[in-house]
Order: C-alpha cells, then structure tokens, then sequence
C-alpha cells in the first residue's frame, strides 16, 4: 500500500513539473505586415503549436485617454482579423493559452505616459476595465504586462580592456523618474486591481521584466507574488549596438562571461527574482530568436574574439530591414565554418561555444563587404538555456519571438528550430 502511495505521489510530483516546465512563444503581430518571405501569418503559427503552451501576442500600448490601445498595423480592419485568427488557434490546440502583452518597447510614443498612469487609482481602474474587456472582446486568455519603466543607464566604460564593471554600483533608474519609490508601489497595486478583473474568468495576469528595467526598483515581488501567475525574465539584449555602439560583445550570456559586468546574464537575473521571493515555478527565462550585429572596421581586430572595437549598428536585414538586428533565418544561410578570419562574400564564420556559457558569435572582416559582428542566439544555446530552466525547476522559458526564428524552415528544413529545442530540452 505505502509502495502503491509513493508511486502515485512521485506520478503526480512529475506531471506538475512537466506541467510547469512550458515553453511561453512570443509573437509581433505586425510581422503579419511585413513583405515577402518575413510576413508570418497564423496560419505559419501553426507548426510552432507543438512547442508552445502559450502565445504572447504582441503588442499593446497605452491611448491618450489611459486606455489599452493597439499599436501599430494592428488596429486596421486587416490587423483585427488576424487578432481573432490568432487567438483562434486554441481551436487547433485545445491546451493553448494566448495572452496579449502590453508596452514591450513597442510604445515609443511618449512613454513617461506609463508612469502617469500609475499614479491615481482612477486611470489604473480605467486601464483595468480597457484592457479586460478587450481580453474578452478577442478571446485572449490573459495580459502580460511588459511595462516601459525608464532602463538603468548603461555602465561607463573605460575602455575595452579596461573595468566594465566600473560605474555600475551607481545604477538606479535614469533620471527620468523622480519618484521610483511610489512607482513600485503603483504598479503592485494596479497588478491586484488588473487580476481583481480577471480572475472571475480564470484570465492569466504574467508581469515582464523588460532588458535594463531595475527589477529591485520596480518590482515588489512579495506584494505582487498573489497576483501574478508568472515573471518573465527578458535575459537578453544585455549588450546592444544601441547601448554599446563603439563596443561588441555577447548580447545574452547564460552565465557570467568573466570581466564584464556581473548581472548582465540569465543566471544572475533569475537568480536576482528568487532572492527577491518569487518561487522557482513562477520565473520564465528568455531566450531571443536574433542576433545583435555592430559595424566594424580595422580598428577591431582581425580575431573576432569579444569584446572588440565596433563602430556602430551593423546594416539592416533583407526581411527585417532593421540595423543592428538580424532574424535567425537572416543569420543561419550565411554561416560556415572555416579556420581563416576571412570568408568569402556575404558569409559569416562562424564561432560557436562549446561550454555554453556566453554564447555562439559569427563575423565578416572587412573587404568587398562591409564588415560585420553578430552575437547570437542558435538551436544549441537555446537548448542550453532550457536545461538550465528545468535543472532550476523554473516555471519554463519565453522565445521571443516566433516572427523572427526560422519559421519557414529556410536552414534545416523543419520551422522553428529554436523553439523546437526549447521544448525538446524543457520534457
């Protein structure tokens, strides 16, 4: 009898951690508007509906009038169609939760509007009743609030050799906000009124640690920790041509690369979210489906080897046409390996990390074609980072997002290889 308890117990202890351990798949809805081969519709969602228990559809701002409003394309007679076409992918997968998700950096669009919203309970119940009702008008089954608080500032360097840990210490919130303080408390409290108008349905309220958002500043775990139902962690974009121009390195390291700044990586950043109370069910690592490229010259070297003299973001993809950011699909048909610095035309050589602790590299020196440095996330890293989630018996990880792994299959042939490794290793 005891032998037949134990059974069952171990039975049940199992199925909860294979339950917790989901794979949460972002998805930009305006890459239903892009042209050509980067136009991903819910039809191309389809394949990735064996990897993913949730689909995050994004995004969602803040209106004039402290309403949820719909950014981007999205708003048109087309972009609500595919809304309902998204959310309506449960009928293919009856286990699939869609949420929407709200701020992200998407609303660019006078953002200190995110902290004015917080500061009286009449907008937060405004915003609360918005957005539960455009929960129930589209059939979304919860919000995740990726909200646009002011990021720290990026350390001071001394250059590339030099302490990139100096300056650190004296990292707050950027000097936009004056009043973090009431802030954090603000935002616990329009967290327990958003779930206060969700809960009746079963609705999921998800909170989202943006890249370079200070969680210790804004985020009270212990108040919110009854209203929230997951963290989602962003452990990326650690390091970007946009914070870093002048300097290359790793973009989403899952442990500490030695002489850089100590919490810049997955591990420190989760870790950072246990001390602070959340339970280890409730946090969702990262892991993005880009790379972050820099322009660089002959200034920087003919090793490749980070962190490297960069002048810059590298130039905009084929499909999605933005600098210092290519899609995994723009990345993997370029890649070779080769035991000379130099490759021919517009391929990449390749450089990949054994111990997965920093991640894989590719670059181009410059000659005929503009040089070029990529930090990157590949099927291996990401599988890498998916152990590290199941081994620390996290609640499971985030890819973000969908639009921008190899969702045709262009390298391997099977869709979403990053994804897919993802959920291989969370099992």
């Amino acid at each position: 009898m005891w032998f037949k308890l134990s059974v069952c117990v171990l039975a049940a202890l199992v199925a909860a951690k294979i339950e917790a351990a989901k794979v949460v798949c972002y998805y930009d809805g305006d890459s239903y508007f892009r042209d050509g081969r980067a136009k991903v519709t819910s039809e191309d969602l389809k394949p990735a509906l064996a990897y993913c228990n949730q689909i995050i559809y994004g995004w969602y701002g803040i209106g004039s009038d402290n309403d949820i409003d719909t950014l981007g394309k999205s708003d048109s007679d087309k972009g609500k169609v595919h809304i309902r076409a998204v959310t309506a992918l449960k009928k293919t997968s009856p286990n699939l939760k869609v949420l929407l998700s709200i701020g992200g950096w998407a609303d660019k669009e006078d953002v200190d509007k995110y902290l004015t919203l917080l500061e009286t309970p009449e907008r937060r119940t405004k915003f609360a009743n918005s957005v539960a009702k455009k929960v129930d008008d589209y059939g979304f089954d919860g919000v995740d609030l990726a909200w646009e608080f002011p990021p720290d500032k990026e350390p001071k360097e001394r250059g590339i050799f030099g302490s990139l840990w100096h300056g650190t210490k004296k990292i707050f919130s950027g000097d936009r906000d004056k009043n973090p303080e009431a802030h954090r408390e603000q935002f616990s409290a329009l967290a327990r009124e958003l779930k206060a108008v969700l809960r009746p349905k079963g609705h999921l309220l998800s909170i989202s640690n943006l890249p370079h958002v200070n969680n210790t500043v804004y985020y009270d775990i212990p108040i919110l920790n009854p209203s929230v139902d997951q963290y989602i962690i962003h452990s990326y974009d650690f390091r970007t041509p946009d914070r870093t121009p002048k300097q290359a390195d790793y973009s989403a390291p899952l442990y500490f690369p030695q002489n850089r700044v100590p919490f810049q990586n997955v591990e420190a950043m989760a870790d950072k979210f246990i001390k602070k109370g959340a339970t280890p069910d409730k946090i969702i690592i990262a892991v993005p489906t880009f790379g972050r490229t820099w322009a660089i010259d002959s200034d920087s070297g003919k090793t490749g080897q980070p962190p490297l003299v960069a002048d810059g973001k590298g130039k905009e993809g084929t499909y999605t046409k933005t600098e210092g950011l290519l899609s995994y699909y723009e990345i993997c048909p370029h890649l070779v390996t080769s035991s000379s610095a130099k490759v021919d035309g517009v391929l990449l050589r390749k450089v990949p990390d054994p111990s997965k602790r920093a991640g894989a590299y590719a670059y181009r020196l410059p000659g005929k074609e503009d040089g070029i440095w990529v930090s990157y996330e590949d099927p291996e890293q990401a599988a890498a980072k998916a152990l590290f989630a199941r081994n620390k018996n996290y609640g499971g990880v985030a890819v973000v997002d969908l639009s921008l792994d190899d969702f045709k299959g262009m390298c391997d042939g099977t869709p979403f290889p990053i994804t897919r490794a993802v959920k291989s290793n969370l099992l």
